[in-house]
């Protein structure tokens, strides 16, 4: 019987979006009413997290229902049927790109049967990657980038052991990561640079500074954008781009969740008359 067979990032249904990151399909999946999926395969491997609403597997006569925040794999080649509530749903796919497959499997250990995964930490961080998503859409791959792969770090079969101190290695990433260059940097060449692959850099950033390598590198940008605006009278669209922000508007989205205000209003107060008498 022919099915259709979905390569990276592709999707029955409407897509609300997508986002290609270095290795990784990110698609959104929008149905507002119930929708029976025909028999397709997938191509590489799949998570398929449910953001709203209900998603019912079919794979020959069993019926799996998967509620909201609830993330599903399905390894290399997977066979079934979908079909998404009456009420509609929302899905977040993050596909590996074919030609990744096999260098991320050798890290993390890809399982060869489809399930979902129980890990309660999944749940928060696929919701952080879908902010992301729905919020700067391709406007911040390097930070969809580090939560895909810290996902596929959580549900692989091969777990880190904790490291007993910092390694040496994580001194030249942060270094790295706060040199001038920083603003053209993705996590992926920092990895290449030092000789660590993605995801092991994630785990050890996550064990050791309790955040992705994304999240350091955003605060070394915002950092270089706050010495700027001190520094000289810039347009702040020349200070988005000098710091590694796609646009104006990218900047006073990071900058104000990270200081808690705007590059405008962070201006006015460093220049506001001393008031020490």
């Amino acid at each position: 019987m022919d099915r259709p067979r979905l390569l990276r990032g592709e999707h029955i249904g409407r897509v609300g979006g997508r986002v290609e990151t270095e290795r990784f399909a990110i698609v959104e999946v929008v149905n507002n009413t119930e929708l029976d999926v025909p028999l397709h395969e997938h191509g590489p491997p799949h998570f398929c997290f449910v953001v709203s609403g209900d998603y019912f597997v079919r794979s020959g006569s069993d019926v799996t229902g998967y509620p909201a925040a609830t993330l599903v794999y399905y390894p290399t080649a997977t066979v079934h049927r979908d079909r998404l509530g009456s009420a509609g749903s929302r899905f977040l796919g993050v596909s590996v790109r074919p030609e990744q497959v096999e260098e991320l499997d050798e890290v993390v250990g890809f399982a060869n049967a489809s399930s979902s995964l129980q890990d309660p930490r999944l749940a928060p961080l696929c919701y952080r990657l879908y902010r992301a998503f729905a919020r700067d859409h391709d406007q911040d791959t390097v930070l969809m980038e580090a939560l895909a792969l810290e996902l596929v770090a959580m549900a692989g079969r091969r777990p880190l052991p904790p490291l007993r101190r910092r390694p040496t290695w994580l001194e030249l990433a942060l270094e790295a990561m706060r040199s001038g260059n920083h603003h053209a940097l993705r996590i992926g060449d920092v990895a290449r640079e030092i000789g660590i692959h993605p995801v092991h850099m994630v785990r050890v950033f996550r064990q050791f500074l309790g955040c992705t390598p994304a999240d350091y590198l955003r605060a070394c940008r915002v950092d270089s954008a706050i010495r700027e605006i001190i520094a000289d009278d810039s347009p702040l669209s020349q200070v988005a781009l000098d710091c590694g922000f796609h646009d104006q508007s990218h900047l006073t989205r990071v900058f104000k969740r990270q200081t808690g205000t705007t590059p405008a209003a962070f201006r006015r107060l460093v220049r506001l008359p001393s008031t020490a008498r």
